[in-house]
């Protein structure tokens, strides 16, 4: 379906396994929001097990301080129009000025693909936080800066946050 096409921008790279991605995410009630079960406590469950016996892998025994871990929370994507996803980012152009003008360029391009009524963010791995943050400090790049958002001070591109999702990878495939 052709109204799906916009919600993944191109931003250039061709590079096989060398790509990374940006996604821009619209928080709300309406759009995208996290979830849990009734009843439960939201975050993470910590049970400490106390000091036990535990063998490594060559059969060895020794104690240890256990602890059981819970994590139950899901994420809900209640309407698809509120998600973008700028994919073939490569990482090895960022340092090309050209380049960068092409993905401000994509930014920009989901920022107008998007519904108004949400708290937008975009997401992406370390290494493009680190470019676009090296990028904010020439004198042309008036669109990067800093918003306050909770009391903590995140980069953003006119006006949206910017978060680090160490989830996205740097060896993604190429999109067609």
């Amino acid at each position: 379906h052709s109204a799906y096409l916009n919600h993944v921008i191109d931003a250039g790279g061709t590079t096989a396994s060398k790509q990374t991605s940006i996604w821009m995410i619209g928080w709300g009630k309406e759009s995208v929001f996290g979830i849990y079960p009734k009843g439960s406590k939201v975050g993470i469950y910590d049970k400490d097990l106390g000091e036990q016996t535990v063998y490594d892998n060559d059969g060895g025994r020794f104690q240890a301080y256990c602890h059981l871990y819970k994590v139950k929370q899901g994420f809900c994507v209640k309407d698809w129009r509120y998600v973008v996803r700028i994919a073939n980012v490569e990482l090895e152009k960022m340092d090309d000025a050209t380049y960068q003008k092409a993905l401000y360029q994509a930014l920009i391009k989901a920022m107008y693909t998007v519904p108004e009524g949400a708290r937008y963010m975009f997401y992406g791995n370390r290494a493009v936080l680190a470019m676009l943050d090296l990028a904010s400090v020439e004198k042309l790049n008036a669109a990067l800066g800093w918003r306050e958002v909770f009391g903590r001070e995140l980069r953003a591109f006119r006006g949206i946050p910017i978060r680090a999702c160490d989830a996205i990878l740097e060896t993604e495939a190429v999109v067609a």
